[in-house]
């Protein structure tokens, strides 16, 4: 059987300890997390699937909620 817990990546910690951090969207973590990364090489692609799923363990484990709001892009007329 699977265990339930997971290894917690340090800087995703340290991100979301950071004030003000109490709600994100998964690309301000990734974007934030890139941003951890300087000097590091990296493509943007891979940290993008990275984050989101430990952002979808996190999901699963409880630690974080989704948003009834979901924040919808902007159309231009």
């Amino acid at each position: 059987m699977k265990s339930a817990s997971f290894i917690f990546d340090r800087r995703l910690y340290e991100l979301l300890q950071e004030p003000g951090r109490a709600t994100f969207t998964t690309r301000e973590l990734r974007d934030a997390y890139a941003k951890n990364l300087d000097g590091m090489n990296f493509r943007l692609t891979d940290v993008r699937r990275y984050v989101y799923e430990q952002v979808r363990r996190m999901l699963r484990m409880g630690w974080v909620v989704l948003d009834e709001e979901r924040l919808l892009p902007l159309t231009e007329n």
